[in-house]
């Protein structure tokens, strides 16, 4: 099932996962989405955030 999100949903995810104590697989169920889906999404959350703070 392929379900689009917004780019608001995908760093809400991201940072659920990075600012509590809950593994990926956790968020991922809590939100139903796939644990790879928000693999992606904190890579290039973290990509983008590194090009910010270089500028």
């Amino acid at each position: 099932m392929v379900r689009n999100v917004s780019k608001e949903f995908k760093i809400k995810a991201v940072e659920l996962l990075e600012q509590s104590s809950k593994s990926l697989r956790q968020v991922a169920r809590e939100l139903r989405v796939a644990e790879n889906n928000i693999y992606i999404w904190r890579k290039h959350y973290k990509a983008r955030k590194r090009m910010i703070t270089q500028q």
